[in-house]
């Protein structure tokens, strides 16, 4: 729903763009680093910690314009994308 939120907030076809590039990037770095992270930690933590900080961290991105809104997106984006490979391995 992010794309239409900033549609609506009146964002250029390129800013969405390149929000949802930041977003599927971070998620992408998520899921290298969960992966380290779950060997070192164990997975279930990963995936708990993920659950916890996510739906937050997406639903403020909302509320925010430019570039805070970004890197909660980004960081959202980062912890979303951390349990795909413990899901994976599971």
């Amino acid at each position: 729903y992010y794309p239409f939120v900033l549609k609506e907030q009146g964002a250029s076809l390129g800013q969405i763009g390149n929000a949802l590039t930041i977003f599927l990037f971070a998620g992408g770095l998520g899921g290298l680093s969960g992966g380290f992270v779950a060997e070192r930690f164990g997975g279930r933590a990963v995936t708990i910690w993920s659950c916890i900080i996510t739906g937050p961290l997406l639903a403020v991105a909302f509320m925010f314009d430019g570039g805070t809104g970004l890197a909660l997106l980004a960081a959202g984006g980062f912890a979303l994308g951390s349990t795909i490979p413990v899901n994976v391995a599971m």
